[in-house]
């Protein structure tokens, strides 16, 4: 099981050799105080204080699990800070990713000469009505034709989202070397492994000294609850 709260053990996901403790915990928005920021002694920037109580409750609960993952590696409690493409900003010697849903943030952190880059994402699990947004925003005709052949385990409310979430993944993870914002067409889906709970990508664009045009990305995936996927991406 995945921690449901910060009160609870973390989980530790293992894939490729990577050990990934995450740290996550699950939230109501509606029943969101603004004073919970004083409360836990979490920095409340401005532009958080002026925004709804959704984006308040995302934004707590998001650096709360950052928080919680920076002391259990064992490594000061600092307020993670925005950066100008909405990214947290880590303290030197330390990468890591943020992410949330509607109900649910989750962390995760580790020593930046250990890996370049992580990203993390959780998505609810498309809706009817969403479905044909997602397909034309995240994939193009040769993607939707790998999921139709190769992805026939999982319903396609579920295979949609998981293309969408590794793209967050793989962005988070490399948007710092890239220099730049790309989209979803940056890389595309070549591959679905349900045995291995991997996607495989192919890098469509330049995105740094790596992840030149031909190379390959490879995003895990949990089916976190019913409702709710987890991808990671990790080099």
């Amino acid at each position: 099981m995945f921690i449901r709260n910060e009160n609870t053990p973390p989980f530790d996901w293992q894939f490729a050799g990577n050990q990934l403790t995450l740290h996550a915990c699950r939230f109501d928005a509606t029943q969101f105080d603004g004073k919970a920021f004083a409360a836990a002694r979490l920095a409340q920037p401005p532009h958080i204080g002026r925004s709804v109580r959704k984006r308040q409750a995302e934004y707590f609960y998001g650096r709360l699990a950052a928080r919680s993952a920076l002391l259990h590696a064992g490594l000061p409690e600092v307020d993670i800070d925005t950066g100008a493409q909405r990214e947290p900003v880590w303290p030197p010697g330390v990468i890591g990713s943020i992410t949330h849903n509607a109900h649910w943030a989750a962390a995760v952190v580790l020593p930046a000469g250990l890996r370049r880059g992580i990203g993390i994402d959780i998505e609810s699990r498309a809706t009817a009505q969403s479905q044909a947004s997602i397909a034309a925003m995240a994939l193009d005709a040769a993607e939707l034709d790998v999921l139709a052949s190769q992805c026939s385990a999982l319903d396609r409310p579920t295979a949609l989202t998981l293309v969408f979430s590794a793209k967050e993944s793989f962005y988070k993870a490399v948007h710092t070397v890239a220099g730049r914002y790309f989209g979803f067409e940056a890389i595309r889906l070549k591959r679905f492994d349900g045995a291995q709970r991997q996607l495989e990508f192919t890098v469509i664009e330049s995105l740094g000294d790596v992840w030149q045009p031909g190379a390959t990305a490879t995003v895990h995936y949990q089916l976190w609850t019913p409702e709710d996927i987890l991808t990671a991406f990790v080099w």
